[in-house]
């Protein structure tokens, strides 16, 4: 879990009895939780609510003058970063197909707007995929999650 921004003024006032709002990085539920004698001070710049992952997956983005092959080098509920030469723009929405798995069939992501550019890539933040695609996402997440629990490299089969 990932402690969230807080949002509203009921948050910012329970947080002054130290319960605070977090979000799980694998299914993506928001809660309120107590944490006793504990302050938490959030700079300007973090704005992600679930931690990124570094797996290497990879990647066909569409919608960037056709199709262009990639890979994700870090990937969460809501987006990703990717390595591609394709060229992209700060705004542009583009369609994502993750492969995590060999053999299996590709997560889908409909649109994801791509934020942050690198010289080989840039972040995309995932704004429209199905349920089911989703839960596919959570899934894979949810493994990833597991496996750095266990003490093994994410990503790594």
């Amino acid at each position: 879990m990932q402690r969230s921004q807080r949002s509203g003024a009921f948050e910012k006032l329970v947080s002054l009895l130290y319960i605070y709002p977090f979000r799980c990085q694998g299914c993506g539920h928001r809660f309120l939780a107590l944490r006793w004698r504990r302050r938490y001070t959030r700079l300007p710049e973090e704005r992600r609510e679930y931690e990124r992952l570094p797996p290497t997956v990879p990647v066909m983005l569409s919608g960037v003058g056709g199709a262009a092959p990639g890979h994700a080098t870090e990937i969460s509920l809501d987006g990703c970063t990717v390595e591609t030469e394709a060229p992209l723009s700060e705004g542009a929405l583009v369609q994502v197909m993750l492969h995590p798995t060999p053999g299996a069939a590709p997560i889908a992501v409909e649109a994801a707007v791509v934020h942050g550019l690198l010289p080989n890539g840039g972040g995309l933040h995932f704004v429209r995929i199905q349920p089911a695609e989703r839960d596919r996402l959570r899934q894979f997440v949810a493994d990833l999650l597991a496996r750095r629990a266990l003490g093994r490299e994410p990503g790594r089969r």
